[in-house]
């Protein structure tokens, strides 16, 4: 588990990965208060989503004011890394109302690219942070989904913002 996230309910969700045998899948695990795995999550407490077919990382997890779960991380692509997003209902299922299958991800320059952080805004926007590699080193990157899964026009350029720091 690398990322935690409290429930006003007092349930806890955990954010990381595990091995499926061959590479790693995003994995969500979501405790009673008392410690125990909620049996009301995917039926055992525990949801593991394969995003594509290389290795997934999940770095982040937060909660909407609507009570979906956001992860948030990276996938390999064959090549290198993209980000990965993922929305869970309430149940542990994927939310299908997130780009139309719970699951989206972003390449933002030609290499690696990675998110670190997210968070989810009143309305439901989701607020991403990370970094992407733009061909020399690492800047600074942040973007702005849409509750639908789609890049927010509103945010920066075409919902992505790049920084260079140092």
């Amino acid at each position: 588990a690398l990322a935690i996230a409290l429930q006003p309910d007092g349930k806890i969700l955990l954010a990381g990965q595990t091995l499926n045998g061959v590479n790693t899948d995003f994995a969500v695990v979501r405790y009673n208060s008392n410690g125990t795995l909620d049996a009301s999550f995917d039926a055992d407490g525990i949801i593991t989503t394969p995003i594509g077919t290389g290795s997934e990382f999940a770095r982040s997890v937060a909660l909407s004011p609507n009570g979906k779960i956001v992860v948030t991380g990276q996938t390999f692509n064959g090549t290198n890394n993209d980000i990965a997003v993922a929305r869970y209902n309430p149940n542990g299922s994927l939310d299908t109302s997130f780009n139309n299958t719970g699951i989206a991800t972003f390449a933002v320059g030609a290499a690696t690219d990675t998110a670190y952080a997210v968070q989810v805004q009143r309305d439901d926007k989701i607020v991403v942070a990370g970094y992407y590699f733009n061909g020399a080193n690492n800047d600074a990157l942040v973007f702005r989904l849409s509750e639908n899964g789609t890049l927010d026009p509103t945010f920066g350029t075409g919902g992505i913002v790049t920084t260079a720091v140092g």
